[in-house]
């Protein structure tokens, strides 16, 4: 399945601003392997109210170039901004040299929106069988609440599905057709700092499967365990109907959008990483 990976765009725009250094700068010696976008190290920041990275990627060009950590991290940073991407970063600079990366809200609403239109045509087959011995009852659990919670939304009038008479998902939204992600122009209409714990774990699934071929069955249970936990909290924390939803709709569908991707992603996980089924109900 390709699903859209916030770290391996970052990598491919640094390693992009790398090249725009490497041919306005002399090297005292070949950086060819540093500008290679897998070798670009990036820590996602423990932040539930904003996507950020860091990289010390400045501090290991500086030994290859006659300029400071800092000076190099500033022409990167410039390098970046100059760029037609998708998904845009706010970069900052510290005296170190370390570079700081902060998601653009409406990169963030551009790439929630990806995904919620990808779990409504992303077909997939159940997976063999894998020798892991946990329970996943919970990751089950939380895979048929968000179930529970679309097919509630249906009812109560807060979306519109085109088959919600259907046993199984994936439903397809008739309304809205895309989620109201933002308020505004540029700002995410999120409240609460649990409404971005499911997000950190949809980032780090979209990673996993970027590096598919390097996760292991452990951390694929682990990713789904996280989701499953981030997902209950999100519920128990979160109001989506009653006052929620009739004075502000568009919040409610914001939420109900959410659902609809961690659904997604635990209904592919169990069965194509897990090997288990996803059930609707329990």
């Amino acid at each position: 399945m390709k699903f859209p990976s916030i770290k391996s765009q970052l990598q491919q725009q640094v390693s992009a601003a790398m090249l725009v250094l490497k041919q306005t700068q002399t090297s005292n010696e070949t950086i060819g392997e540093l500008i290679e976008p897998d070798r670009i190290r990036l820590y996602q920041i423990g932040n539930f109210t904003a996507v950020c990275y860091r990289c010390a990627i400045a501090l290991g060009l500086a030994r290859h170039y006659r300029l400071s950590a800092m000076e190099i991290a500033c022409q990167l940073r410039d390098a970046i901004a100059a760029q037609s991407v998708e998904f845009q970063f706010l970069v900052r600079v510290e005296a170190s040299g370390w570079m700081e990366f902060h998601l653009r809200d409406r990169a963030i609403a551009l790439w929630l929106e990806q995904l919620f239109v990808q779990h409504q045509t992303e077909q997939f087959d159940s997976g063999e069988k894998q020798e892991i011995s946990a329970n996943l009852f919970p990751i089950q659990y939380a895979h048929s609440r968000c179930c529970s919670l679309l097919r509630l939304a249906h009812r109560e009038g807060a979306i519109l599905l085109n088959r919600p008479q259907e046993y199984s998902p994936p439903w397809i939204w008739l309304d809205p057709i895309s989620i109201p992600w933002l308020k505004g122009e540029d700002t995410l209409r999120f409240e609460q700092a649990v409404e971005w714990q499911p997000i950190a774990r949809f980032l780090a699934i979209a990673d996993a499967i970027a590096a598919e071929a390097k996760t292991s069955p452990t951390q694929w249970l682990k990713l789904s365990t996280d989701l499953s936990h981030a997902l209950l909290e999100f519920e128990r924390s979160c109001r989506i109907f009653g006052e929620v939803r009739r004075k502000t709709p568009e919040l409610a569908q914001v939420r109900l959008g959410l659902v609809a991707i961690a659904q997604f992603l635990l209904g592919w996980l169990l069965q194509q990483k897990l090997g288990i089924a996803a059930p609707v109900e329990l």
